[in-house]
């Protein structure tokens, strides 16, 4: 078993608990460690956002954003930094048809068949505000905002507080 236990010179601990022996990397090497290699290593996730800081890799997030959403339509990612997603500070991504929709009560009925404005349900909203509440647990330095658009899209935005 592996696990991060120590910062040291800006690189990151992980020991072998087998042998005790600690070895140190860089954030970019964890993040290799954890997506190329899939090797488990406790408490790596904190140490690849380093939470306690601002440096929070918003490519990280938007990949966890999309975890909580896997199976719907995504519309597109927009980082504040294309070229280099790890160093951005904002994120926007879109969903579609997540969750239950319904047509508000207000609409005439002449509207009924080409509306593009339905309102997500009270329960679906409620699962979306905790799956934002659990995200905000996690990136306690990450602010998490909502919009419903038309046509049943949801954009979450995450960037620093």
């Amino acid at each position: 078993m592996y696990k991060v236990v120590s910062k040291k010179n800006g690189k990151y601990g992980i020991q072998d608990t087998k042998d005790g022996v600690i070895e140190y990397f860089t954030r970019e090497e964890l993040i290799k460690i954890r997506d190329v290699y899939k090797l488990k290593v406790m408490n790596i996730d904190k140490a690849i956002n380093d939470i306690s800081s601002n440096n929070v890799d918003m490519d990280f997030v938007a990949r966890k954003i999309i975890s909580k959403f896997s199976g719907y339509s995504m519309k597109e990612i927009y980082y504040s930094d294309e070229d280099n997603p790890s160093k951005s500070d904002k994120v926007n991504i879109s969903f579609r048809d997540w969750g239950d929709w319904v047509l508000p009560d207000d609409i005439d009925e002449d509207e009924v068949e080409d509306y593009d404005w339905e309102e997500l349900s009270r329960e679906s909203y409620i699962k979306l505000k905790n799956i934002i509440k659990e995200l905000q647990s996690q990136f306690s330095n990450v602010a998490f905002d909502i919009d419903i658009g038309e046509k049943n899209w949801i954009t979450i935005t995450a960037s620093y507080k």
